[in-house]
């Protein structure tokens, strides 16, 4: 079971005894599921004061997560 990648897995246990009697075989299923949620980074704070007319840059976000390199390419930006 690779408990860094999500997905089902089927763990199977079998056994003969000295007199070659099989066991019936047991399967153990293992589900691996990511139940972390992503984290955003503001650059810059997260209140912004501007007069009336000024220009305004979005500074933008980044965001983390514990099995995912690439959710800061995910982020959306509204309003």
């Amino acid at each position: 079971v690779d408990t860094d990648i999500e997905g089902v897995y089927n763990v199977t246990y079998d056994v003969v005894d000295a007199a070659g009697n099989p066991a019936d075989q047991v399967i153990r299923e293992v589900i691996v599921k990511d139940i972390e949620q992503p984290v955003i980074l503001l650059n810059g704070g997260s209140i912004i004061n501007l007069n009336v007319g000024d220009e305004y840059t979005e500074l933008g976000a980044t965001a983390t997560d514990n099995s995912d390199d690439n959710v800061s390419s995910a982020i959306v930006i509204g309003g």
